[in-house]
């Protein structure tokens, strides 16, 4: 899911970068002609949403992944704590 997500914020950030680089061009080539960037603003704020759900899901993930890593260190060295009163 988290890989998803970013496939499809990656490939809507270059999609927008074109957009806007695209009305941008449209303002230089006619100078005198109101170009409205207000749909171009409103795709960013949903971009820069996603962006942050994305980033948010991949923090949970990072945390998780180090959360059972601690959580196995510390059963294998209680195992061997155990183990070698065992054999005490």
């Amino acid at each position: 899911m988290i890989i998803a997500s970013a496939i499809c914020c990656i490939s809507f950030g270059i999609h927008q970068a074109v957009n806007v680089e695209e009305s941008l061009n449209g303002i230089f080539d006619e100078p005198d002609k109101y170009i409205s960037l207000a749909e171009a603003c409103y795709w960013q704020m949903v971009f820069n949403s996603a962006l942050a759900i994305t980033l948010f899901l991949a923090w949970i993930k990072v945390l998780q992944i180090t959360i059972v890593a601690v959580f196995l260190c510390i059963n294998i060295d209680l195992f061997q704590y155990h183990m070698h009163d065992l054999v005490e």
